[in-house]
């Protein structure tokens, strides 16, 4: 009899764990890509028409190959900049430079950003550039990164 009632204990705590598991899997955990709502935000705000959408995953597809591209770069500039580490004396110039090439990398990465940006805004209507200009600053705070959990 106490087997018994152990067994249908396990098996509920069994059933629920695997009911948590499931919900977490197929509904519970959003992670969507931050890019992905920030497209349907603006798709949403915006209300944009089937062209504009057109044109906005065009214009996503763009900047996602460009920053790609300069996150790339980023990395070798890097690991360029941390391989002087390795040598005992290192040149304040040739260190220079290469915090340089990081910084150039950075400003274009923000560079593209606001090109991106400023290039949805010229796809809007008059009525739409005005909704963009209030949505803007959420908008990119929703790129953000987030801060880390304690």
């Amino acid at each position: 009899m106490e087997a018994n009632k152990f067994y249908k204990i396990v098996l509920i705590v069994l059933v629920v764990i695997n009911a948590t598991t499931l919900y977490y899997v197929f509904l519970g955990s959003n992670n969507q890509d931050p890019k992905h709502k920030l497209a349907d935000y603006f798709e949403h705000e915006l209300m944009l028409n089937n062209h504009q959408k057109e044109q906005l995953e065009n214009l996503i597809y763009i900047h996602r190959t460009e920053q790609e591209q300069l996150r790339i770069e980023n990395r070798k500039a890097h690991d360029d900049y941390f391989s002087l580490l390795k040598a005992n004396q290192t040149d304040s110039i040739l260190i220079a430079n290469k915090l340089n090439k990081i910084l150039e990398i950075k400003r274009k990465e923000e560079l593209s950003t606001f090109n991106h940006f400023k290039q949805i805004r010229a796809i809007c209507n008059a009525s739409q550039k005005q909704k963009f200009d209030t949505i803007i600053l959420e908008a990119t705070k929703m790129l953000a990164p987030k801060p880390p959990r304690r």
